[in-house]
């Protein structure tokens, strides 16, 4: 129940008879009050105090969730940018494309590794610029296809016959 609940429930409550002018009612002065009654400012301190340790718990755990939060879509952003190094030269350019954390999630907020290929396929498609080069196959001196040109020597050689 919060404060404003109780404040309610007790302004709700009927106020008891208090007697009138010269009528003593039922109670003598000398019987003491029913505990309830004695103490029903009490109880109310105790509630409210108990309220608002539990309104501190809350605030407390909501910050821890929020800090877990944070850690959890930093690890996670990695993990995309690692998937996306893998096509673009530059891995942040999977955030520089639009594409946020919560767009490759699943229903269940889990990283959704599928998401994460399709959204770097996008991203590469639509900005080759932004693709990994292609690496060069060029592995350095190699054997030429092509025959090589004639010299002088060798046409006579051909001509004497020999």
């Amino acid at each position: 129940m919060t404060d404003e609940n109780i404040e309610q429930a007790l302004d709700e409550q009927p106020e008891p008879e208090s007697p009138k002018d010269g009528d003593e009612g039922d109670q003598t002065p000398d019987e003491p009050q029913a505990p309830e009654e004695a103490d029903g400012g009490d109880q109310v301190a105790k509630l409210r105090h108990e309220a608002a340790g539990y309104r501190r718990k809350l605030r407390e755990a909501e910050s821890e969730r929020d800090a877990v939060r944070l850690r959890l879509d930093a690890i996670e952003s990695r993990e995309v940018e690692r998937q996306a190094g893998e096509r673009l030269a530059d891995a942040g350019d999977i955030w520089r494309a639009g594409v946020t954390i919560e767009d490759l999630r699943d229903d269940d907020g889990a990283l959704d590794a599928e998401r994460v290929r399709d959204a770097v396929k996008r991203v590469a498609a639509d900005h080759p610029h932004w693709r990994e080069p292609s690496p060069d196959y060029d592995g350095g001196v190699r054997e030429s296809a092509v025959e090589p040109e004639p010299d002088f020597a060798k046409a006579l050689r051909e001509a004497a016959g020999g």
